[in-house]
């Protein structure tokens, strides 16, 4: 069984672009839900492309969360670099089609995605604050 999840206004970060990102990766973790829940060899290729997708805009969202830390010189970007470093790592050695299957992969980055909504979501609020 595959996770959608939706927007919730409670994930902004206070920063468009951010927020943007954040509501296509949602909506890319839900694609790859619809993937999942397909069979055969044309579905798989799908959700490899899919995937792919998801990685490039993960990596383009953590890019844009450190310049933005960066340049307020924000105590919490080596939290940030030591998310992405995890995700990185999980991603490339362990959540793959070789030890999962499709369904359970787009659960978790669904999962793990909220997670790292939540946290950017603190992260940015003591930004805004200061």
């Amino acid at each position: 069984m595959t996770n959608h999840v939706q927007w919730d206004p409670l994930y902004s970060v206070g920063n468009e672009d951010v927020d943007n990102q954040n509501k296509a990766i949602l909506a890319q973790c839900n694609a790859l839900g619809d993937i999942a829940g397909k069979p055969g060899l044309e579905a798989q290729q799908l959700y490899r492309a899919a995937f792919e997708e998801l990685l490039t805009s993960v990596r383009e969202n953590f890019a844009t969360e450190e310049t933005l830390l960066s340049s307020a010189a924000h105590l919490e970007l080596d939290e940030l670099r030591d998310a992405r470093d995890e995700f990185e790592t999980l991603t490339a050695d362990i959540v793959t089609t070789d030890n999962f299957e499709m369904s359970e992969i787009q659960r978790f980055m669904t999962l793990w995605w909220i997670g790292h909504l939540i946290d950017s979501t603190k992260r940015y609020h003591a930004l805004v604050e200061k």
